[in-house]
C-alpha cells in the first residue's frame, strides 16, 4: 500500500534532519564503534607512560591581596594622613606661596651650591650679594596685597599702577588658585614624606 502524502512528507523531513545532524556532528561522534576483537589491531599502540592513569591536578591558588587595611591600620591611617597633609600644606604655604624660600638661609644656600655644581651658576652677584635661588609663589603674596579684610579687591588707580597688580594680570585666578605646574610641583614635594609612610601602612 502507498503511504499518504502527508506521512511521506514527514518521513522525508525527518530523514533530512537526521542527515544534516550526521553531517555536522563532531568527528569523534561519527567514528564507528570498535569491537573488543578488532580494537587492538586498528588502534595505534600507545607508549607505556600514556597508559598510566592520569591524576587530575588543580592549579595552585595564590593568596589574594588584602583589599582592606584592617581596623587597626585604618584607625592609624586617619591621623597619620592628616598630619602628612598639614605638614605639607604648611611647607607649601610658608616656603613657596609666601616665598620664604627666597631668603638667604641654609635651605636656599643648599640649592645655590647644587646649581653651582650642576649648571655653573655663580654663588655671588657682581655687587657681592648672595645669588639667591628664587621661586615665584603663584601670586599668593600679591593676592594678599590686593585683598581687603572683607575679601573685596583693590581697584583704585594707584594700586593698578603697582608692579604687584601688574603681575596678577597674567593670572586668570589672580593668585587665588594653583596652576597645573604648581600642582605638579607640590605633588613632587609631598613624595619624600608620603611614600615611606604609605609603605609602612601597607
Amino acid at each position: 500500500e502507498h503511504l499518504p502524502f502527508a506521512m511521506r512528507s514527514r518521513s522525508g523531513v525527518l530523514l533530512a534532519f537526521a542527515a544534516a545532524a550526521a553531517a555536522f556532528a563532531p568527528a569523534q561522534l561519527q567514528q564507528p564503534r570498535l569491537s573488543s576483537a578488532t580494537a587492538p589491531a586498528l588502534l595505534p599502540a600507545r607508549p607505556l607512560a600514556a597508559t598510566r592513569p592520569l591524576v587530575a591536578t588543580r592549579p595552585a591558588r595564590h593568596a589574594q591581596p588584602a583589599m582592606f587595611l584592617g581596623v587597626r591600620k585604618a584607625l592609624i591611617s586617619v591621623p597619620v594622613l592628616y598630619v602628612l597633609m598639614s605638614l605639607n600644606e604648611y611647607a607649601t604655604h610658608r616656603w613657596y606661596q609666601h616665598e620664604e624660600f627666597n631668603r638667604n638661609h641654609a635651605f636656599n644656600r643648599f640649592f645655590q651650591r647644587l646649581l653651582s655644581v650642576l649648571k655653573n651658576r655663580p654663588m655671588r652677584l657682581p655687587d657681592g650679594r648672595a645669588n639667591l635661588v628664587k621661586l615665584k609663589g603663584g601670586g599668593h603674596v600679591e593676592h594678599h596685597a590686593e585683598t581687603y579684610d572683607d575679601m573685596s579687591l583693590k581697584k583704585d588707580k594707584r594700586w593698578r599702577q603697582t608692579k604687584a597688580a601688574a603681575s596678577l594680570d597674567s593670572d586668570i585666578a589672580r593668585g587665588t588658585a594653583f596652576s597645573w605646574a604648581v600642582t605638579g610641583m607640590m605633588t613632587v614635594q609631598m613624595l619624600p614624606s608620603a611614600l615611606p609612610v604609605f609603605a609602612l601602612l601597607g
